[in-house]
């Protein structure tokens, strides 16, 4: 499964490549601010279960906080190809709470251009998430690492343009807001919300 998906990222990838026109390729960087939904499923006994008793699935749900940093690179105005990965995560320290121990992604980014100080991206990738729960039957920690397809949805104001003359290198300050499913499977399944900026030297 996991060639697959990395299959398919690389396929996308390949194909923004060959749209791209020669020269107009441009780099840019983000920092965000992600709350982060996690769903680990455990399977197995609890201290409370009775000798013998069957292993049953136990959904365990917790949330944290985190930041992450993106890099990009324009290929064209429609597509750009960016990596992802995670600096910092609140730790588990009781019920609901979850802890993001590690994070990577590689994404193609369709571009909808609404106005011309207004984007929708569609980012669509290829993560790997290493993912803590707190388990309240034992007051332990449940800890998954998974791999697979992950896609969401980013609004980005190009606040600059706005505010400043298009020449001028604050031109390229965007911020933005969006959503993503980092990693869903049987086991395993990790949402965030973000928000936060972004600078480049074009859109």
């Amino acid at each position: 499964m996991k060639k697959q998906c990395a299959a398919v990222v690389a396929a996308m990838t390949l194909s923004a490549v060959a749209q791209a026109d020669e020269g107009d390729w441009s780099v840019y960087g983000g920092v965000d601010y992600v709350i982060h939904e996690i769903s680990v499923t455990r399977t197995g006994p609890t201290p409370s279960d009775p000798p013998g008793a069957l292993p049953a699935k136990e959904r365990l749900d917790g949330d944290s906080n985190g930041v992450r940093l993106r890099a990009g690179l324009w290929l064209s105005e429609d597509f750009a190809v960016e990596v992802q990965t995670s600096v910092s995560s609140d730790g588990v320290d009781g019920p609901d709470t979850g802890e993001i121990e590690s994070y990577y992604g590689l994404f193609i980014n369709p571009r909808a251009q609404v106005y011309d100080w207004l984007d929708v991206v569609f980012p669509v990738g290829f993560t790997s998430v290493d993912a803590s729960v707190y388990d309240p039957s034992n007051g332990g920690v449940v800890s998954t690492s998974n791999s697979g397809v992950a896609y969401g949805l980013n609004i980005q104001l190009r606040l600059g343009e706005l505010l400043v003359d298009e020449d001028s290198l604050l031109a390229g300050l965007g911020v933005g807001a969006g959503f993503m499913v980092y990693n869903s499977s049987d086991n395993v399944n990790v949402r965030g919300y973000n928000a936060g900026v972004q600078f480049g030297l074009e859109f």
